[in-house]
């Protein structure tokens, strides 16, 4: 896995890595975003991290809108159900595709599998 040093979510420190492939995003709920509703994201590129994931998309989300996902990655039999807020979008060079910036949080009204995501991250990864 080919670490980058790119910036996410203002943060410096944090590790990201770079994965093409590996992991579906699935949206679970997300009312400022009806069209992606039971739908997996078509994701060419994911930089991903504890704390969120940087998506390349064929679609634009809605900025600060809240992401309910359904989280698989390749090999793995664990998936985890998390939220996140979409902090910033850019377009790419290429038409119709879009960067998104989602960070992951807390649900204090539903549950969530951040703990573990953050506890597994490692091992997601590798």
């Amino acid at each position: 896995m080919q670490k980058i040093k790119d910036i996410f979510a203002g943060n410096k420190n944090r590790e990201h890595y770079k994965r093409s492939q590996g992991i579906e995003i699935k949206v679970i709920f997300s009312s400022e975003n009806p069209a992606f509703l039971g739908k997996t994201f078509p994701t060419q590129n994911v930089d991903v991290s504890k704390e969120g994931f940087r998506l390349e998309l064929c679609r634009e989300l809605v900025m600060n809108s809240v992401l309910d996902m359904l989280i698989k990655v390749k090999g793995h039999k664990h998936q985890y159900h998390l939220t996140g807020n979409v902090r910033w979008i850019k377009s790419t060079s290429k038409q119709d595709h879009y960067y998104a910036g989602i960070v992951l949080r807390h649900r204090s009204d539903e549950l969530s599998d951040l703990d573990n995501w953050r506890r597994d991250f490692n091992k997601l990864i590798n």
